[in-house]
């Protein structure tokens, strides 16, 4: 039909106007990442007493320049994978610290090859408390025992060596959630993604049927357009009876 060719224009406007959208909202992207952080549903930072806001502020705006959320739902995956990461971070100062507090027991293992028990815990109490004759004493019987600091934390680590299980286990598990957070969003970024693509491969193998729109001046007025239309209406009905076939009479042909 004659008005195929006005179908066929819409099509291709509805086309460019969706792509148009879809460039704005991925130009946009940026400055609707930092609205939607700023939302306060996600609660404040997860920090304890002597963490640093700024250090936790500078991982999650590390993430977030790294992740590059789009909408709401990536908002809050990054914000999970900040407090993960943050997380995993305390509860490996926490197993050094572990260490550090349960030294003295390490040491007082230690001495008690060269010394008696007694002398080994007095020497262990006074070094705990930093004294320096106790300091030098201890350091000559490592010495003498061709012994260093390292056998003493290899000891307190055996020593305690259930608590440091369970804060690697909560290490482990932490680290696994995060990633599998990181996942789930790089999944769901592949999903979006095969769907425009899907969706570009179908309206670019779209057909349409092309035909020229009649032939008229700029200056023609409307009626004369119509005119136009109708005849070329007239002629298209005239051709197709002329060319219909004719078939004799009943009564003829008997």
């Amino acid at each position: 039909m004659k008005n195929d060719w006005r179908v066929k224009a819409c099509t291709k406007f509805t086309i460019e106007r969706r792509e148009s959208s879809m460039a704005k909202k991925s130009k946009n992207r940026n400055r609707k990442s930092v609205e939607v952080a700023n939302v306060s549903v996600f609660g404040a930072a997860p920090l304890l007493e002597g963490e640093d806001m700024k250090d936790y502020s500078a991982l999650l705006n590390q993430l977030r320049d790294a992740v590059k959320p789009a909408d709401f739902i990536e908002e809050m995956w990054v914000r999970d994978c900040a407090d993960l990461c943050w997380d995993t971070l305390r509860l490996r100062r926490q197993k050094a610290e572990l260490i550090n507090a349960n030294m003295y027991q390490g040491m007082q293992v230690v001495l008690e090859t060269p010394c008696p028990q007694s002398e080994a815990s007095d020497l262990t109490s006074s070094w705990s408390v930093r004294d320096e004759e106790a300091i030098e004493t201890i350091n000559e019987l490592l010495e003498a025992g061709n012994l260093s600091m390292e056998a003493v934390k290899a000891q307190t680590v055996a020593e305690i060596i259930d608590k440091i299980e369970r804060i690697d286990h909560m290490i482990s598990a932490s680290e696994m959630r995060r990633n599998v957070t990181l996942r789930e969003l790089e999944r769901r970024r592949g999903l979006f993604a095969r769907a425009l693509r899907e969706a570009a491969n179908n309206v670019q193998d779209a057909e349409f049927v092309e035909l020229e729109p009649p032939q008229l001046d700029a200056e023609t007025p409307q009626l004369e357009i119509e005119e136009v239309a109708a005849d070329e209406i007239e002629q298209e009905t005239a051709h197709a009876v002329e060319q219909e076939p004719t078939y004799p009479d009943s009564e003829a042909a008997e």
